[in-house]
């Protein structure tokens, strides 16, 4: 007997219309995208005293405690159209299973940097890209992903290279001490995502490949976790 018309031997080719219909029933792949932030504890603040304002680079702060948390609540969520990537609000995708970040690194007084204006950065947490194969799907930036659903992270922050002191114009405060302003590790961390799932317009999608992007020098960069759905 010969195949139908929109048989698995003969299918339907894809209009417009049909990848409409078919995000409206839930796409084939789902996207979660994370962040992260650094809750700290600055010390040593300048408090009052003679002398001119502090400038770079010197710092009169310094920070004894940085913990790593998700940047928002709920990760972002995108829908694959089968053409693009269609954003989605939080209340149309519900997320589970992200594992909890690292708990907090703890530094010694005026080890690390705390000022955070003036380009200068307390610690913070950035996720480090990998490297692997990638997934077997039919995406236009698959290649970018990796199947390893384990993502490292550093903690990061800006060394004091000299004791503190006070100013040289006399008296004891303010303190002032100098600072590399290039960031160093100081802690790293791994996330295993294999545990995230979501659940889309009814249908459970189940994670197969990470990707990290957007790394810059004061920058944690963000975590997307690719998503196929589940059989039906």
């Amino acid at each position: 007997m010969a195949d139908g018309f929109g048989s698995k031997a003969k299918p339907v080719a894809l209009d417009p219309f049909q990848q409409i219909v078919e995000v409206h029933w839930a796409g084939t792949f789902l996207l979660l995208t994370f962040g992260l932030k650094a809750d700290s504890t600055p010390r040593g603040e300048r408090g009052t005293g003679p002398g001119p304002d502090i400038v770079t680079p010197f710092s009169e702060a310094f920070v004894t405690t940085a913990t790593p948390a998700y940047a928002s609540a709920a990760p972002a969520a995108q829908i694959w159209t089968g053409s693009d990537w269609l954003q989605d609000t939080a209340a149309e995708v519900t997320a589970s299973g992200a594992p909890s970040p690292p708990g907090a690194s703890t530094f010694a007084d005026w080890e690390v940097n705390g000022v955070t204006d003036g380009g200068n950065y307390a610690p913070f947490p950035r996720f480090i890209a990998g490297s692997g194969s990638p997934p077997d799907v039919r995406l236009p930036d698959a290649h970018s992903y990796i199947t390893d659903l384990t993502v490292n992270g550093e903690m990061v922050a800006q060394n004091f290279i000299s004791s503190p002191q006070p100013l040289p114009v006399g008296g004891d405060v303010p303190l002032w001490a100098t600072f590399n302003p290039v960031p160093a590790q100081k802690a790293t961390f791994a996330l295993d995502m294999s545990g995230v799932s979501a659940v889309y317009k009814g249908r459970t999608y189940e994670p197969i490949a990470t990707r990290v992007s957007g790394q810059m020098e004061f920058n944690t960069g963000t975590l997307d976790v690719l998503l196929k759905r589940h059989a039906a």
